[in-house]
């Protein structure tokens, strides 16, 4: 069972596939040290396996297959800079070290979201809100870690985060 109270409340967020055996794993970063929980397929969870990593001073981190590569990556905002990074899953729960992919994100940081594939292109895609405007974005993933324009979807969706 993944039980412990020193996560819980801190932003966990699940269903990639760490591990690469097919079930979903939970993962959390709160702590400055990436966690995951590998499932077991049976709505269980394996115990906490420290994969380490400074995650200090990046944003809550959201999974998806941004690569393209059919393996479950993760991509956080340095909160000092606003600069976008992925770490490329290599399965067996390891990563690449962290790539920057580009500025402009710390509006965005606190509300970061993998929103699965809104646009029904087969890529995950990413949504977040403004932290001032309160204006939701989405950016189509394109494979490889790269992301369309930004495309505003709406307002008024400050008060949900």
């Amino acid at each position: 069972h993944a039980q412990n109270p020193n996560y819980a409340g801190t932003g966990m967020s699940g269903t990639p596939d760490f591990d690469g055996d097919g079930a979903g794993d939970l993962f959390s970063a709160s702590t400055g040290t990436l966690t995951i929980w590998n499932g077991t397929g049976d709505n269980r969870f394996g115990p906490a396996v420290a994969v380490g990593g400074d995650w200090k001073g990046f944003s809550r981190p959201v999974a998806g297959d941004f690569s393209g590569d059919g393996v479950s990556d993760l991509l956080a905002v340095k909160t000092e800079g606003g600069r976008l990074h992925v770490w490329n899953g290599e399965g067996a729960n390891e990563f690449s070290s962290a790539i920057e992919l580009g500025p402009g994100w710390e509006p965005y940081a606190a509300t970061l979201m993998s929103l699965g594939d809104v646009n029904g292109d087969g890529r995950p895609d990413l949504g977040a809100v403004h932290a001032e405007t309160g204006v939701l974005t989405v950016w189509n993933g394109k494979g490889g870690n790269k992301f369309g324009t930004a495309v505003p979807v709406g307002a008024g969706w400050k008060s949900h985060f």
